[in-house]
């Protein structure tokens, strides 16, 4: 089957899979060879695809689009030389990668630097809901070099090839709501009138046009907070923002939660606020069952220990491992993809879905292929054993006993295991084959499986037996 599975591609596997094609041996073979995985949910069955490079190191934040079809990524490209200052060159990048044409294209690079930065504090990042493009924001005061200038530069780029300055801010935050077409760009601008910063916000059109500038309506710093954190009410359309509330003493606390919102809602579009109870607070999701988790491990080897990171996929109770060493990971928006990164590079698994009952069946029978040739092999060695014992079946001496009196006649230790632990169970006592009166129906021992027996009888013969 190694042969059939390289002369038909690796994006075959899942239909010869759907098609019950592939044997157990088979299925493994996809999982160690090419790194296949599977994930079974409570409605939802999911066939990992082979990882997928993406970008070279290193990769520090990774944005999908809202329609899955492209990744805003963050880079800090590092090439060294030698030792000396000169010869190392530093610079950061913002990048786009197209799930669909798997092309990498760089939107923006800083000049070249010494200083590192925060992918998170340092880049500002809002993609458009129904266009292919985005708004980006790098704060410049992190490499040294704003010269005086508002510490933040603005751009907007559009994933077909143009990146276009926007302009130079300070304080910038940038909103894509998810039901709404424009981006947002928030900053700080300084009142003479009042002597301090106030907030000023700029609608963005998906072409890229700056709309004017105005006042922020809420100008607290509770939108701070709000701007960073990015929750949205379920229309999908106004920011939630946090009304921070006076001390007050216990005795007026009820009078303070009746006379106060806890919520103040503001809508982008009109720079209207309204007040919102708590009673009423309702946030925008996105259904998203998937969930990329990270653990900690340490690993141990001749005396010497390490820590390392793993990236795991998790629906509900079920997790399936992407990389063993793995920095960042994130899933799609619609759950059908997830862009990773392991030692810096990043890359990417499709996430091929199938009702869970559906691709439970198709690796349980898989499975039952492997393990009926196990029982097979287990029978036939109990026979020969019978052949060489007076036609005696072997005494009731436990079940791992009975094992190891028929290991000569098995090639294989292996086939007592069923997902690495001893399942084999042995029923009879010593009987003669002889006296046994229908050996086609008499059971000798079984394997003993998650979802049933494979049964092995006196004859020889073996049969599945499900659990119901």
């Amino acid at each position: 089957m190694r042969s059939v599975l390289v002369a038909v591609g690796l994006g075959l596997i899942a239909i010869l899979l759907a098609a019950h094609w592939l044997k157990q041996d088979d299925i493994e073979q996809a999982r160690q060879q090419y790194h296949f995985g599977f994930l079974i949910g409570e409605q939802t069955g999911y066939l990992l695809t082979p990882p997928e490079f993406v970008a070279q190191p290193f990769i520090r934040r990774i944005e999908w689009s809202p329609d899955g079809k492209y990744a805003v990524l963050v880079q800090t490209a590092l090439r060294v030389e030698g030792l000396l200052p000169e010869q190392i060159d530093l610079r950061h990048r913002i990048l786009v990668w197209s799930r669909a044409q798997k092309r990498l294209r760089v939107l923006w690079e800083s000049p070249r630097t010494d200083a590192d930065i925060d992918p998170n504090r340092d880049v500002r990042i809002a993609i458009f809901n129904d266009a292919p493009a985005c708004v980006f924001a790098f704060r410049d005061a992190a490499l040294g070099s704003s010269n005086g200038q508002p510490e933040w530069g603005v751009y907007y780029a559009s994933f077909a090839g143009r990146t276009t300055e926007l302009g130079r801010f300070d304080g910038v935050d940038l909103l894509a709501p998810p039901a709404d077409a424009q981006a947002y760009l928030v900053f700080n601008a300084f009142a003479p009138d009042t002597g301090r910063l106030h907030l000023r916000y700029a609608p963005i059109e998906p072409t890229g046009k700056l709309g004017e500038a105005r006042p922020l309506a809420v100008d607290n710093p509770a939108v701070t907070s709000a701007l960073s954190s990015a929750l949205w009410y379920h229309d999908g359309k106004q920011l939630i923002v946090p009304v921070p509330r006076p001390l007050v003493l216990e005795e007026q606390q009820r009078v303070a939660d009746s006379a106060e919102p806890s919520y103040l809602l503001w809508d982008p579009r009109t720079n209207k606020v309204a007040p919102l109870a708590l009673s009423a607070l309702r946030t925008y999701a996105r259904p998203q069952l998937l969930q990329a988790e990270r653990g900690q491990h340490t690993l141990h080897h001749q005396g010497s220990a390490d820590r390392t990171h793993t990236t795991w996929l998790r629906e509900e109770g079920k997790a399936v491992l992407i990389a063993a060493d793995s920095a960042l990971a994130t899933v799609s928006p619609q759950g059908d993809a997830i862009l990773y990164v392991a030692h810096g590079a990043a890359f990417f698994r499709q996430l091929l879905q199938l009702p869970a009952q559906e691709l439970s069946a198709i690796l349980g029978s898989a499975a039952r292929d492997k393990y009926r040739s196990h029982a097979k092999q287990i029978a036939t060695a109990l026979l020969m054993y019978v052949q060489d014992y007076d036609e005696r079946f072997p005494p009731a001496l436990g079940d791992r006993e009975v094992a190891e009196i028929i290991m000569p006649y098995v090639k294989n230790p292996d086939v007592f295991l069923v997902e690495g632990a001893f399942a084999f169970r042995y029923l009879l006592a010593g009987q003669s084959l002889v006296d046994i009166e229908d050996p086609v129906r008499t059971e000798v021992g079984y394997l003993e499986l998650p979802d049933g027996r494979m049964v092995i009888y006196a004859d020889g013969h073996v049969k599945w037996q499900p659990y119901r």
